[in-house]
Order: C-alpha cells, then sequence, then structure tokens
C-alpha cells in the first residue's frame, strides 16, 4: 500500500486530537520534485507519550529526541 494515504491519515488524527501535525523532511523535497519516496516524517507539537497514546502501535525509536515511528 502506498504510504502517502496512511501518512495523510495519521496528521489528520493528530489533527483532530488538537495537534499541529505537517508533512515534513526529504519526502516534502522529493514530492515537490516528482520524485518517489516512502520515508515520510511528520511534523508535530504533540509529544511521543501522547502519540503512544492515541495511536495502537509505536516504535520509540528515539524518544529522548522526539522520535517514534506510527505503525499503521
Amino acid at each position: 500500500m502506498p504510504t502517502r494515504p496512511i501518512a495523510t491519515s495519521i496528521v489528520k488524527k493528530l489533527q483532530e486530537a488538537g495537534f499541529i501535525a505537517y508533512f515534513a523532511g526529504g519526502w516534502v523535497r522529493d514530492f515537490l520534485l516528482q520524485k518517489p519516496s516512502d520515508d515520510i516524517d511528520i511534523a508535530t507539537n504533540a509529544t511521543t507519550g501522547q502519540i503512544a497514546e492515541l495511536f495502537l502501535k509505536t516504535v520509540p525509536v528515539g524518544v529522548a529526541f522526539g522520535i517514534i515511528i506510527v505503525v499503521e
């Protein structure tokens, strides 16, 4: 399954929960340049703890740096 619809649903869920959430990083550049990319970063003001509470499955890869993977 393409990652963009999944990432979009994650952004929407964060926004519906009252958080700011945007696509970020190299994926945005690649999208604008029309280059394929599946590594989508999301910038948000939600803490890793809040994200872990909001989504069923997460992987805490860099909690000290505010990085958590949402698995959908």
